[in-house]
């Protein structure tokens, strides 16, 4: 979304951007499903229970429809990017973390929740693409969610 105050974007630029958004969703989405993919194995390596490996699942999940509408609804006051980029910095950290620091239940279900937070504000943001960019690039965009889509369908 450009307003009168703001340049027009180049197409190189935007170009630029249009990449740089895809992969950024890209690795939020696949770092979304690491956990089911190392499920089996971490279970007897942290000694969880089934409803300890539920609940580190489900967290992440209920924090993504928890904050969904708060999220969402701060774009109405707050730029776009500036949710989807601060999405993107809590998935990331969440991600980076668990693979650094996460021993056992209470971590894992602390750090999934905030990559769930974190994955509100990139996937919903990012699916806001024409309130992120010019109308000429959404088809890009769309474009580029679909092949994360079917990347991520394909790889289960």
């Amino acid at each position: 979304m450009t307003s009168s105050n703001e340049p027009a974007m180049s197409d190189a630029s935007a170009k630029g951007l249009i990449f740089v958004v895809c992969i950024a969703q890209a690795l939020v989405q696949i770092g979304a499903f690491f956990w089911p993919a190392l499920l089996p194995s971490m279970i007897p390596r942290w000694g969880l229970t089934n409803s300890d490996a539920g609940w580190i699942t489900g967290i992440f999940y209920a924090a993504y429809m928890v904050s969904v509408p708060v999220l969402v609804t701060i774009t109405d006051r707050v730029d776009p990017r500036a949710v989807y980029l601060f999405g993107v910095g809590c998935t990331a950290l969440a991600h980076s973390l668990f693979g650094l620091v996460a021993e056992g239940f209470w971590s894992a279900l602390s750090l999934r929740a905030l990559a769930g937070f974190g994955w509100a504000g990139t996937y919903m943001t990012g699916l806001m693409g024409s309130r992120l960019f010019d109308h000429r690039n959404m088809f890009a965009i769309g474009n580029g969610n679909v092949f994360v889509a079917s990347a991520t369908r394909t790889c289960r």
